[in-house]
């Protein structure tokens, strides 16, 4: 395959067209691999290093996604663990997780919450059946929710409250910042990770070209990137229409509701944890935190009914 100037990724929220980038010259290196973690697979590109660094890689996303799931069983020191003993000698990542997930918390004025899991499975049941969650029962989760709380001594972290702890909005950007310190000791610039439906990893190109990304929340809509990380939150892939409002995976945990003002959120930047978490949470916040957004200097585009709905500067998307 070969790589065309301005390769072309198609988001849905973020997937790829093809199978990543290649090049116009026949000789250029192109190793690839593939791995299943956070609930979706990877597609991984290198134009650079060997297929060592393409299985380390997957090492990566194989360890630190059974840490962060919250059905697996064997990890005994990740969030399965946490969930159901109350306590748990954490793997460092999980760690890591926790002092981002209250980072974005912060950041975002409480529109982020790791404690929202069984509201967010309760909702997902409901929504698989076409029904609204019973306000009851979202009232009564959310106020579980509200009331569960971690506290880290060490390497040992106590859940109290009898929310369930979920790391899903955070696990792949957090995933990604690993793979990204891994290339940069590798020495490895040039290469594209597919994190799945929501988040990218780009590097630099064999020639040089940006990458475009379409929007997929918003037709004929794109814009260029090399060298950052793209995370973007949407309501369009597991929306679900009910009585003419859309209702999604994406929870507000505020009023424990799960519909929101804006169908999607396209963040650019450097940190590929960070974004992945503010996604996310600025979604729930809709054009509300489009200025606090600005502020921050991230690159953005909130997306509704199909276009887009404001926008961090009028060059970004085209």
């Amino acid at each position: 395959m070969y790589l065309r100037p301005k390769t072309h990724l198609l988001l849905a929220v973020l997937t790829l067209s093809s199978a990543g980038f290649s090049s116009s010259c026949s000789s250029t290196k192109h190793l690839t691999a593939y791995a299943y973690g956070y609930g979706t697979t990877w597609n991984i590109h290198l134009y650079q290093g060997s297929q060592e660094d393409c299985d380390q890689i997957v090492s990566i996303i194989n360890a630190t996604s059974q840490v962060l799931d919250m059905n697996a069983t064997s990890c005994k020191s990740g969030v399965y663990t946490l969930n159901h003993n109350g306590q748990v000698e954490a793997d460092p990542f999980l760690l890591e997780a926790i002092t981002l997930g209250n980072k974005v918390a912060s950041e975002s004025g409480g529109a982020f919450s790791y404690g929202i899991g069984k509201l967010t499975a309760a909702w997902l049941t409901s929504l698989d059946k076409k029904e609204v969650l019973p306000e009851e029962q979202k009232v009564t989760l959310l106020e579980e929710a509200s009331s569960t709380k971690l506290e880290v001594s060490g390497n040992t972290v106590k859940k109290t409250g009898n929310g369930d702890i979920d790391f899903g909005a955070i696990g792949k950007g957090l995933c990604l910042n690993h793979i990204k310190n891994y290339l940069s000791e590798k020495g490895i610039t040039q290469y594209l990770i597919d994190g799945g439906t929501s988040s990218f990893l780009v590097g630099d190109t064999p020639d040089g070209n940006s990458v475009k990304v379409n929007l997929n929340d918003a037709k004929g809509r794109y814009f260029y990137a090399k060298n950052c990380a793209i995370s973007a939150s949407s309501v369009s892939t597991q929306g679900v229409q009910i009585g003419g409002v859309t209702y999604s995976h994406i929870i507000d945990p505020h009023t424990g509701n799960a519909d929101l003002s804006q169908d999607a959120l396209y963040l650019v930047g450097d940190d590929a944890a960070l974004l992945d978490g503010l996604s996310t949470a600025y979604l729930v916040l809709g054009l509300d935190g489009a200025k606090t957004l600005k502020e921050k200097g991230y690159k953005f585009a909130y997306c509704k009914g199909g276009k887009v709905s404001d926008v961090s500067d009028p060059d970004f998307i085209l």
